[in-house]
């Protein structure tokens, strides 16, 4: 028996869950479908970008307070809908409570069965953030040509020192819901992964 808020261990070890709430049996039924009903109602996200009531862990000393995602094209037109290769503006703000120093943001993206498919932090580029109580920050990245599959995904962030201290840890922040474009729409069958690369192909007749 497997007992986890880890969707990603859940769906890859099991077949059937029991989803408890309170004490007594929520669900009882296979993984994809308790999976689905737990982001639904256990995380209890609503849209919008106010992250204050979003179950957290980490020490405190700052929090992440907002998130604005905007899909792009190319050209940094805003798009209506993130669909596969599209860019993505992320911005975050978190206020800081306590001071800390060399800290690692990170922008987390999960599929919807909480397989982590896109990582992007500070320390990839070498820079990390040092605030002083009372401070208040906003983090922006942009995400390039993400060919992602169309469907559900969730948006993680974390703050902190790898191995030291985790300061905030919000896994699932807020969804972010990519629909079918121009890299999907040419063929009914819908690729099965979860990542589109960009490809060339050339088919030659040799007799």
């Amino acid at each position: 028996m497997l007992v986890s808020h880890n969707m990603a261990a859940v769906n890859a070890l099991c077949s059937r869950c029991i989803i408890l709430n309170l004490g007594g049996v929520e669900f009882d039924g296979p993984t994809d479908q308790a999976t689905a009903r737990y982001y639904a109602e256990s995380l209890n996200m609503s849209s919008g970008s106010d992250l204050s009531g979003r179950r957290r862990e980490g020490s405190g000393k700052a929090r992440f307070s907002s998130i604005q995602i905007q899909a792009v094209d190319a050209a940094g037109q805003r798009l209506a809908v993130a669909s596969p290769g599209c860019d993505l503006q992320l911005q975050v703000e978190l206020e800081c409570r306590a001071d800390f120093a060399h800290a690692n943001l990170a922008v987390i993206i999960y599929d919807a069965s909480g397989y982590r498919v896109v990582d992007t932090n500070t320390a990839q580029k070498g820079e990390f953030m040092s605030l002083q109580a009372g401070q208040i920050a906003r983090a922006s990245f942009l995400l390039r040509d993400v060919l992602l599959r169309p469907g559900k995904y969730f948006i993680g962030l974390w703050l902190g020192r790898e191995g030291v201290e985790t300061i905030d840890d919000i896994e699932h922040a807020t969804t972010l819901d990519f629909a079918e474009g121009t890299e999907t729409n040419l063929h009914p069958v819908i690729f099965p992964g979860t990542y589109l690369c960009r490809f060339e192909q050339y088919i030659s007749i040799l007799q």
